[in-house]
């Protein structure tokens, strides 16, 4: 990456929502309504089996159900995969469901190398990897809106880098069949914080990989949908996290990864873990800035 573009990388790693738009809506007295998104229905293991008094409605050709999970609020969606499938959810959601903030859960590639398959990645910042407007912006800044970069909201990253603490501290040994972890070598995860790209296409080879890493060595890892569910919930000035399970290393066409069993045996385990403990520090937080838990029993 020539340093012209690490620059304006630098320059732009901004967000435009208020540092502390969810500890607002804590504070406040307005009842939350939290939507949580990923890609396929598999990322979000029994999340729906946990929700209450929930109403399933077809939108757009994705079905969003609308229940209570811990007594709070919340639209349950799988968008599909890519950029325009997760944006079109996210919209919706914002639009029709009026949620207040967005969390967003699944699966991603290793591009950095100390990153093992089981370990999570929050992410700090999202970058759109494929984005190109030269010559009329610099590469990966968003038309119009001249940001490079976007950044979840501070309170809910740090509620959603607790929350993975716990999972691969506590929950996962608890939750997760002993052979699925022996078979994926996974122990006590990793978790980290850092920057993610997301891009439509699928990262398997190891010079894309490479190449990402080269262009932008500060990235962990890729995925499909997390910058584009950022720009909407940006434009929409909408609180956000993203957090990523690591399901391989990026170059499964030469090291083979069945990334499908994955998300199928391995993926659910982590976001529903994930979520609840998301859903009891909110819970916590808001009762102990003055509500009570009213907004949320």
């Amino acid at each position: 990456m020539n340093f012209f573009v690490i620059l304006f990388c630098g320059l732009f790693l901004l967000s435009g929502l208020d540092a502390a738009a969810v500890e607002e809506l804590l504070s406040s007295h307005k009842s939350l309504t939290i939507g949580i998104i990923s890609a396929v229905p598999g990322e979000s293991g029994r999340l729906l089996e946990l929700m209450e008094e929930t109403v399933s409605t077809e939108r757009g050709r994705r079905l969003y159900h609308r229940g209570k999970l811990k007594g709070i609020d919340t639209v349950l969606v799988s968008s599909r995969i890519g950029k325009v499938a997760s944006s079109a959810t996210a919209t919706n959601l914002i639009v029709e469901y009026k949620v207040d903030l967005i969390i967003f859960t699944g699966v991603a590639g290793a591009i950095d190398p100390t990153l093992n398959i089981g370990d999570i990645v929050v992410a700090t910042a999202l970058i759109q990897h494929d984005l190109n407007c030269n010559p009329f912006c610099p590469t990966y800044e968003i038309p119009l809106l001249k940001l490079s970069a976007l950044k979840p909201d501070p309170t809910l990253e740090l509620f959603a880098f607790q929350a993975s603490q716990k999972c691969a501290q506590t929950d996962l040994q608890k939750t997760v069949p002993a052979a699925i972890l022996s078979e994926y070598h996974i122990a006590v995860p990793k978790v980290v914080k850092g920057i993610v790209l997301t891009g439509d296409q699928v990262i398997s080879k190891e010079s894309q990989k490479q190449d990402l890493k080269e262009k932008l060595p500060d990235a962990l890892c890729v995925e499909m949908e997390g910058a584009s569910v950022g720009q909407v919930c940006y434009e929409y000035n909408i609180p956000f996290a993203v957090i990523r399970t690591i399901s391989d290393y990026a170059n499964h066409q030469e090291l083979p990864i069945d990334i499908k069993k994955f998300v199928t045996e391995v993926s659910g385990y982590y976001a529903e873990s994930i979520i609840k403990n998301i859903y009891e520090l909110i819970v916590v937080s808001g009762r102990e800035r003055g509500n009570n838990g009213k907004s949320h029993s």
